[in-house]
């Protein structure tokens, strides 16, 4: 018999901010975002088979949201990872963004991660709930002076959460463009318990400060379930197959058979690199799917030139088991 999912929309606050949250009342499965902090997700907690689990590391408290230290859950528009030196050079003209990263020297992480959000649109159906939040760039950024309007649409349905990422270009000249997302995942006290799969082929070989020296290294540590242990890791790689349209990358927990799957699209101008990071804490791990390579603005690998009035358009998501 056909049971009726029935969603909620609530309106809380994190300090100063308002938090959006979208809720489903069957299950208790949540999501909540913080519009005004980058449209960055704050909470969710989805079905698995040991009962709901709270499945993203997040911000404890407002000073942790806002000295952003390792950029929790942001989108990562117009650019995704770091921007050597914090310059490039766009159609001859030399380009230079503020250094967000000064232990590297480096802009990181793009600049609307920390931007406000408007509430574009909130539905609400019989199986799923969505909310899509959008910002506005009028072209004033140091370093980066072009126009584009960036989107990301936040789908609850049971046991997924599906992400939509917009940018459309309303410069009249082409722009560059780099995506990414940075979700944290939790899926037990430290993940040296836990396992990891991923659909990776190639690692990018960088330099003492992260940078791509231009070399690539086959890796196939983890491309069957393997323990994370004492693994150190803070690299990009290329996905092994973009032929087949969507690229999964699992964390499993052995104690309690649960399992988190974060897919993402693959193909043209999609997602096609993937960084992963286990923070010093070690309490949780960053999947973060990205459409370039490090420093893309400069290497260009995996860099999208858009057009004026053209609009990028990606998709990833997150399930558990």
């Amino acid at each position: 018999m056909y049971t009726k999912v029935v969603y909620t929309v609530n309106k809380t606050t994190f300090g100063k901010y308002q938090v959006v949250e979208l809720k489903n009342k069957n299950t208790n499965e949540y999501l909540s975002v913080i519009p005004d902090f980058g449209g960055k997700i704050h909470k969710t907690a989805l079905l698995t088979k040991k009962g709901l689990k709270s499945i993203t590391d997040f911000d404890k408290d407002v000073k942790e949201l806002t000295e952003n230290k390792l950029y929790k859950n942001c989108l990562l528009v117009p650019f995704a990872n770091r921007i050597r030196g914090g310059e490039y050079t766009f159609r001859n003209e030399r380009y230079n963004l503020h250094i967000n990263f000064p232990k590297q020297d480096h802009s990181i992480h793009g600049l609307v991660y920390n931007k406000p959000f408007s509430v574009a649109k909130i539905q609400v159906k019989d199986k799923s709930s969505s909310i899509t939040l959008s910002y506005i760039s009028q072209g004033d950024e140091p370093g980066y002076p072009f126009k584009y309007i960036t989107s990301i649409t936040y789908s609850l349905s049971p046991q997924k959460i599906d992400f939509e990422v917009r940018v459309r270009n309303s410069d009249n000249k082409p722009i560059p463009l780099s995506v990414g997302y940075h979700p944290y995942f939790c899926l037990g006290n430290r993940v040296d318990d836990l396992m990891l799969r991923l659909p990776v082929k190639w690692r990018m070989v960088t330099d003492e400060k992260q940078i791509p020296t231009g070399r690539k290294e086959l890796y196939f540590q983890y491309n069957k379930l393997s323990p994370i242990g004492s693994l150190h890791i803070d690299d990009c790689f290329t996905i092994g197959e973009i032929n087949e349209e969507r690229a999964v990358t699992t964390i499993y927990n052995p104690s309690d058979k649960t399992e988190i799957g974060l897919w993402q699209e693959t193909g043209t101008n999609l997602f096609n690199y993937l960084q992963v990071y286990i923070p010093p804490h070690r309490r949780s791990i960053a999947i973060e799917p990205m459409t370039g390579n490090i420093d893309s603005f400069n290497n260009h690998k995996g860099l999208i030139l858009l057009k004026p009035n053209s609009e990028f358009r990606g998709r990833f998501g997150i399930f558990v088991k």
